[in-house]
C-alpha cells in the first residue's frame, strides 16, 4: 500500500505471508488493468490512429462483433470505456492454468472459456447502446483488438512502446517474462495454500502485472509534478486526462463513471474521487483511488 500527498509518495506499507514483498515486488492487478489500459486507448486517439466516437467495427478485420437488432455502428471506443456499448457479457475472466490453453483473441472475443461462473463469455450487443450502464470486461478485449488492428503491434508491445517505456515503468507488463518473474508475488488460496498464477487471452481487461512503485509512478501522470513537471509528463494532453474523469454515466444523479475509471464521489472543485478496483480469484484485491487538490486545466 502507498499513501501519496500532492503527488509525493507520503508512506508505503508492506504485509506478506512467507514471500517478503516490497515496493519493486510484481503483483498481477486483475481489473485494475483496465484503468491503465484505458491511458493507452486515450494514448492511441492522440497518435490518431482512432477517434472515441467511430464504430469500431469500421477498424477491424480480423473479427467483428455478431449481428443483433441493436446498432452495433453505436458502438465506439468512448463507450466501451465507460461500459455503456450495450454489451452485456458482463465477464469476468478466471483465465487459464495452462498457457498452452489460452485461446486467440478472437477464439476468446467469440466464446471465452475462461468466463466467470455464470457468463455466458460472448461479447455481443445485447441492449441498445448508450441506453444503460452495464459492465463489460469483453469490450476491453475488443479493445485489445482495436490496438493490435490499428497499430500493427501486439496490445502488450503497444503497451510498453508508448506508455511503460516512456514513464520509466519497468516492472509493467501485460506478460510477464523470465526477467521479471523473479520478482514475481506469491499467489496464495483463501486458505492460505500456494495458488498458480493464470494466463490470459484478455490482457487488456486483466491482465497486467505491475509493481507499487510503478503505480505510483502512474498516477503521478495525472498530477503536476512539485518541479514543474507538466500533467501528462508530455505524454498525453492535460486535456485527454482530465475527459477520462468526466462523467460518462450516473444512477440516481450520481456520477460512477468515466473513461476507463470509477467515480466513487465528488468533491470540491467539481471533482471526484477515481480511480479502479481488481479482483479475481485465486484471491486479489487491488485498487486505486485518489483525489486530484490541484487544478487541472
Amino acid at each position: 500500500m502507498a499513501i501519496m500527498k500532492n503527488g509525493e509518495v507520503e508512506k508505503e506499507l508492506f504485509y506478506s505471508h512467507n514471500k517478503p514483498v516490497d515496493r519493486n515486488t510484481i503483483f498481477q492487478v486483475s481489473s485494475l488493468s483496465k484503468f491503465v489500459s484505458a491511458v493507452g486507448i486515450m494514448k492511441l486517439t492522440e497518435m490518431g490512429k482512432i477517434n472515441l466516437d467511430t464504430p469500431v467495427s469500421g477498424y477491424l478485420t480480423r473479427w467483428q462483433l455478431p449481428p443483433s437488432k441493436f446498432d452495433i455502428k453505436q458502438v465506439t471506443a468512448r463507450k466501451i470505456l465507460s461500459h455503456t456499448a450495450g454489451l452485456t457479457d458482463e465477464l469476468g475472466y478466471s483465465g487459464f492454468e495452462n498457457p498452452d490453453s489460452v485461446q486467440t483473441l478472437e477464439a476468446s472475443l467469440t466464446k471465452a472459456k475462461d468466463a466467470d461462473k455464470g457468463k455466458s463469455g460472448m461479447v455481443e450487443v445485447g441492449i441498445q447502446p448508450d441506453s444503460r450502464w452495464k459492465y463489460s470486461g469483453g469490450g476491453y478485449t475488443l479493445l485489445q483488438l482495436l490496438v493490435e488492428e490499428t497499430t500493427g503491434q501486439s496490445f502488450n508491445e503497444f503497451m510498453v512502446d508508448n506508455l511503460f517505456k516512456p514513464l520509466n515503468m519497468r516492472s509493467s507488463t501485460y506478460m510477464i517474462n523470465d526477467t521479471l518473474n523473479i520478482r514475481l508475488c506469491e499467489f496464495f488460496n483463501s486458505n492460505k495454500t500456494s495458488a498458480p498464477h493464470f494466463y490470459y487471452s484478455s490482457l487488456a481487461a486483466t491482465s497486467l502485472y505491475t509493481s507499487l512503485a510503478d503505480l505510483e509512478i502512474f498516477f503521478q501522470l495525472f498530477l503536476r509534478g512539485n518541479n514543474g513537471e507538466p500533467i501528462g509528463r508530455g505524454l498525453l494532453s492535460p486535456s485527454t486526462l482530465k475527459s477520462m474523469r468526466e462523467a460518462h454515466w450516473d444512477i440516481m444523479g450520481e456520477k460512477i463513471f468515466g473513461l476507463g475509471c470509477m467515480l466513487y464521489i465528488g468533491i470540491e472543485n467539481n471533482e471526484d474521487i477515481f480511480g479502479h478496483d481488481g479482483k479475481s480469484t485465486p484471491p486479489i484485491n487491488t485498487a486505486t483511488v485518489s483525489t486530484l487538490l490541484q487544478v487541472m486545466e
